[in-house]
């Protein structure tokens, strides 16, 4: 499953824009359908930001390791929209996959899920 994860830094300058929607995996590919105007989004998680999957429920977990969102559900992402060549994405732990297309959210963090 494709968890594209920015690598720890010191400092970091991030969009700072709100996204709000549902988490999916399509096809592999752990995404954010907007609730405004429906785009997919592929998330470029932070890095203290965690994927499990076991027990076949995937869930992103915060830097608490608390559940943060799970497919199917809502979530709530600080952050923006980059293009793939914006040069923080040189600090990926792994390259973006080639078989989960764009838009990118670049992700600052997760903010508490709405209710």
């Amino acid at each position: 499953m494709a968890f594209p994860q920015l690598a720890p830094a010191a400092e970091r300058e991030y969009p700072s824009a709100l996204l709000e929607g549902t988490l999916l995996l399509d096809g592999g590919c752990l995404r954010v359908r907007a609730s405004e105007g429906g785009t997919s989004y592929l998330v470029v998680w932070p890095p203290q930001a965690e994927l499990n999957a076991s027990s076949g429920t995937v869930r992103v977990l915060d830097s608490h390791s608390r559940v943060a969102a799970q497919a199917g559900g809502p979530i709530r992402l600080g952050g923006g929209e980059v293009d793939s060549s914006v040069p923080v994405l040189r600090a990926l732990r792994t390259p973006l996959p080639t078989g989960c297309p764009g838009p990118l959210w670049l992700a600052s963090s997760i903010v508490a899920t709405p209710p």
